[in-house]
């Protein structure tokens, strides 16, 4: 088997009376993301710290003798500022850390200072959330509607273990289509205050159990499925529906009714043709 192996050159001043201690400089450590990116006030929340060059702090103390100090140091920049607990360097790469409970909702910056005392600090990277909702659940009884039949799709707030989250907050929600033209889809009410932002576009907010019955139909022929959006402090909540099916209406019967009780040959007459589903 064959092994490798990483040496470190650790310039030193060296004087007369021996070796001076000395520290060689390396990268500054930088942000790139959190995960998750969000958490509830009400509970602590641990969280991986993606970046790069978390790197240790190296002393040279003599010849062959060297100090290594590993300690980071989290804050989200609330006021006045978190310190995250349980801060661990998992590797050059990684932070590993906890969000402590209690803390205000809103969107906070991350700062992230190394054992050298430099430091970096990533905008708004971590959302305190004021409830436990984590997604969205998104049903239907049917997938298959006649054009112009109102298809009912049933939404809840859930937390994440699939728990109901009994709470009122603000969504939008886009009819996406196959046909890449949601104008024919039609929304009639079922949010708390919806209104409409435009083609299959409704914005509003679920009521005081975290639900919402949806109905919705689309005018031609076509597929169609919602894609559901937390807004705000819950916007990490971002989930598409099941695919609805409108097609034509079954005709089960047809009706005829003609204009006039004499019909001649070869002189036109009119006829109401009626279609039943």
């Amino acid at each position: 088997m064959r092994s490798s192996s990483r040496s470190i050159v650790v310039p030193c001043l060296v004087v007369s009376l021996g070796v001076g201690a000395c520290t060689p400089e390396s990268p500054s450590p930088r942000l790139v993301g959190v995960s998750p990116q969000w958490g509830y006030s009400g509970a602590e929340t641990p969280v991986r710290v993606d970046g790069e060059h978390f790197l240790p702090r190296l002393e040279a103390l003599g010849a062959q003798d060297i100090a290594i100090d590993g300690a980071f140091s989290l804050v989200l920049e609330t006021s006045p500022p978190t310190a995250l607990g349980d801060v661990n360097r998992t590797s050059d790469t990684t932070l590993a850390a906890t969000v402590p409970p209690g803390l205000e909702p809103g969107r906070y910056d991350l700062r992230v200072t190394g054992p050298t005392g430099a430091t970096d600090r990533l905008v708004d990277a971590f959302t305190v959330t004021d409830t436990r909702a984590a997604t969205v659940s998104i049903s239907t009884p049917a997938v298959r509607f006649d054009v112009r039949e109102d298809a009912r799709v049933e939404l809840q707030l859930r937390d994440l273990s699939g728990g109901e989250v009994p709470a009122s907050i603000e969504l939008e929600v886009l009819a996406v289509t196959a046909s890449d033209d949601p104008s024919f889809v039609v929304f009639q009410d079922g949010l708390v205050d919806q209104e409409a932002l435009g083609p299959g576009h409704i914005r509003g907010a679920l009521d005081s159990g975290g639900g919402a019955d949806l109905y919705f139909t689309s005018t031609a022929v076509d597929d169609v499925a919602l894609l559901v959006r937390g807004l705000g402090l819950n916007d990490h909540i971002e989930v598409m529906g099941p695919q609805v099916r409108f097609e034509p209406a079954t005709i089960a019967d047809a009706t005829l009714q003609v204009s006039t009780d004499v019909v001649t040959a070869g002189v036109p007459v009119s006829v109401d043709i009626r279609l039943l589903d």
